[in-house]
C-alpha cells in the first residue's frame, strides 16, 4: 500500500530526482509503521480489496490462467450491445472503486507521516491500473472467444479452458458443437456444407 501511494513517490523524488529508480532507492524509503491496530486494519482492507479488483480485471482476458468466460457471457444481456454496457458498467465501477481507495490510501500515509500541508499531486487516473472498455478491442476479444469455442478450446456451456491439447472430451461442448476439422470457412455463398 505505501509503495502504491504517491506519498512514496514523492519521497522518492526526494531521493532520486532522475527518471529511474535503484533497488537501493526503494530500500532509503522512511518508512513508519503506525501504532494503531486500526489503521493498520484499514491500510490492509484497502491494499486486499485492490489486489482483487485488479486480479478479477486481470481474469476477464484469456492472457489470465484463471480466465473462465468472456465478459459478454458473464455479464450477458438481451443482445451484444446491451452485454458490451453491462461490461462497460463494471470495469467503471472497479475502476472507481480502485481509484477510491488509492485516494483513501494516500489519505492514511498522509497522516501517518503528518505531511497534510505538503502538496502532493492527486491521483492521476492513468496510474488506475485496471482495464477501460474499448468498443473495438471488446469485440476482437469476444470474437477471438467465439472462435475458441468454435475449436474446443472453451465452451459457452463449460467455464475455463477446454482443451488445450491431448484427448478432447465433447461432453464439455453440450451447448454449441465444436468443428470437427478446425477449420471454419467464411465464405460469401455457400460452399462447404459447414460454411
Amino acid at each position: 500500500g505505501f509503495l502504491s501511494s504517491s506519498i512514496a513517490f514523492y519521497f522518492l523524488a526526494i531521493l532520486a530526482p532522475t527518471v529511474n529508480f535503484q533497488i537501493g532507492n526503494i530500500a532509503d524509503l522512511p518508512l513508519i509503521v503506525p501504532k494503531d491496530s486500526q489503521i493498520i486494519e484499514q491500510i490492509n482492507s484497502l491494499v486486499k480489496e485492490n489486489i482483487y479488483l485488479a486480479k478479477s480485471d486481470w481474469d476477464s482476458f484469456e492472457t489470465s490462467w484463471d480466465f473462465k468466460t468472456h465478459p459478454f457471457i458473464e455479464f450477458k444481456g438481451k443482445d451484444i450491445r446491451e452485454s458490451y454496457n453491462n461490461w462497460t458498467d463494471i470495469c467503471k465501477m472497479r475502476f472507481n472503486k480502485m481509484k477510491q481507495n488509492e485516494i483513501q490510501l494516500d489519505n492514511l500515509f498522509k497522516e501517518i507521516y503528518n505531511i497534510k500541508d505538503i502538496f502532493i499531486k492527486p491521483i492521476d487516473n492513468k496510474w488506475i491500473s485496471v482495464y477501460i472498455p474499448n468498443e473495438k478491442n471488446d469485440i476482437k476479444s469476444f470474437i477471438s472467444y467465439i472462435v475458441g469455442c468454435m475449436f474446443g478450446r472453451y465452451s459457452i456451456s463449460h467455464q475455463g479452458l477446454c482443451y488445450t491439447g491431448g484427448q478432447f472430451n465433447f461432453d464439455l461442448c453440450q451447448k454449441y458443437n465444436v468443428d470437427e476439422n478446425n477449420i471454419i470457412p467464411i465464405l460469401e455463398d455457400d460452399y462447404f456444407k459447414d460454411d
